[in-house]
């Protein structure tokens, strides 16, 4: 099954940063395809058929071997838990969206039953990044204070990867990527340029395109795992 470039629908670019340079390093994307064809997917899911996904399969031995597949890729790549959700979503879907990646959220965390009561004891947790903004903690616990003694399950936590700085300006991460990809297709500079007039009418000198592929490539080189 031939991997198409994971699509990111996310509009903050600290977060989609952090996933870009993960699901484009070519041995993840080698794992990734390894991974749907142990699982037998013939073609990615759309959002609605993977919930259906979850609710049929992942209690199951199907949803056991993709925890297996999905913690095989996180220690080879070496990436922290709350990548999780970023691999399975790459599997399964293609696509990645705003709720799969947080730098901070809400976890319960089970307890022992109260000898008393005979009360499920679930403590609520903000599990954070070391480079976690001051909003997403709050949003972690604005959930908390929104939702106290509401919960009725436990939610999956994570950890990030370290920072990684990228070329100021709205959009760049962005842009940049867009026109690697199109590289990657075969594309040369000029025919790129020539795309993006086309298709989005925004003239790019070749300079200014092959400096962002190559700002690209480079912090595709400093993210990758030896």
């Amino acid at each position: 099954m031939k991997i198409e470039p994971v699509e990111i629908e996310i509009d903050d670019e600290k977060l989609f940063t952090d996933i870009a340079l993960v699901v484009d390093q070519e041995r993840f994307k080698k794992l990734v395809n390894e991974a749907r064809e142990k699982l037998d997917i013939k073609r990615v899911l759309n959002e609605e058929e993977y919930l259906e996904f979850k609710d049929k399969h992942l209690h199951f031995k199907k949803g056991k071997i993709l925890n297996q597949l999905e913690e095989n890729i996180r220690t080879t790549q070496r990436l922290p838990i709350t990548f999780k959700g970023i691999i399975r979503k790459s599997i399964l879907c293609g696509k990645i969206v705003t709720d799969d990646y947080k730098l901070a959220y809400l976890e319960l965390r089970k307890g022992e039953y109260d000898e008393e009561t005979d009360f499920l004891d679930l403590t609520p947790v903000i599990v954070f990044s070391p480079h976690a903004r001051k909003e997403d903690v709050y949003e972690a616990w604005q959930e908390y204070n929104d939702n106290i003694g509401n919960y009725k399950a436990v939610a999956s936590y994570g950890y990030i990867p370290k920072e990684v700085h990228t070329e100021k300006g709205k959009g760049a991460i962005k842009d940049h990527r867009k026109w690697y990809l199109l590289y990657e297709q075969g594309y040369s500079v000029s025919a790129i340029c020539k795309k993006l007039n086309s298709d989005e009418k925004v003239w790019y000198k070749d300079s200014t395109v092959r400096k962002g592929i190559d700002n690209y490539i480079e912090l595709l080189r400093k993210s990758r795992v030896s």
